[in-house]
């Protein structure tokens, strides 16, 4: 069960991870697209101001406006030709933004799938658990119905004055409730399966 859960747990946290950097990539993306945007916006402007000022001067009738014209012209085309080139680095940005988004959305879809086939694993298993725990029960109804009551007398009262453990195993001599060593006269009536044998340190009852 706690296993289960721990990786249950472990898939949650790894998926909100992958979300945040899936929410990050996506951020960057859209950043990016709309700096292209507006820097394509620009070059387009641009371009018409470039147009306005050549039907401009078609129509000039000096020439020392015509130069002016001109002069404005390259240099407003020098400056598009810049701008050319930062739009294009910016759309190679969002490309890479692209990317990455598309990555970690892959990798977010993976530990979504991780994450609900760990919860499926953990419901399961807790299902086995409830059912096994189930059987338990009904074999234990089954199984107190045969005993004397003041053994279950001892038994209740130990299993609530010792922590959930009123039975313990005797290994090499010793309780493995209290890990005091046992006497030798406990360790004969264990071996000799002489009724009912308990600690004389913690009062569990013992078995080998």
């Amino acid at each position: 069960e706690r296993e289960g859960r721990a990786s249950a747990r472990r898939a949650e946290e790894r998926a909100d991870a992958s979300r945040r950097e899936a929410e990050s990539s996506r951020e960057a993306w859209r950043d990016a697209r709309k700096a292209g945007d507006a820097r394509d916006l620009e070059v387009r402007s641009l371009e018409e101001r470039i147009e306005r000022l050549k039907l401009h001067r078609a129509g000039c009738g000096n020439n020392q406006e015509y130069r002016v014209l001109t002069e404005e012209i390259e240099r407003l085309d020098a400056q598009r030709g810049q701008m050319e080139e930062e739009a294009l680095q910016v759309l190679g940005a969002a490309d890479d933004a692209q990317f990455r988004r598309d990555s970690r959305d892959a990798t977010l879809a993976q530990e979504e799938a991780a994450l609900a086939m760990a919860r499926r694993d953990a419901e399961a298993g807790m299902a086995t658990i409830r059912s096994e725990l189930s059987s338990q029960r009904v074999l234990r109804r089954e199984y107190v119905g045969t005993l004397p009551e003041d053994l279950l007398e001892i038994y209740d009262r130990l299993l609530r004055s010792r922590d959930g453990l009123a039975v313990a195993d005797a290994v090499d001599g010793v309780c493995q409730g209290c890990y005091m060593a046992l006497t030798p006269q406990t360790r004969n009536l264990l071996v000799a399966e002489a009724g009912l044998v308990r600690c004389p340190s913690c009062s569990r009852i013992l078995y080998l």
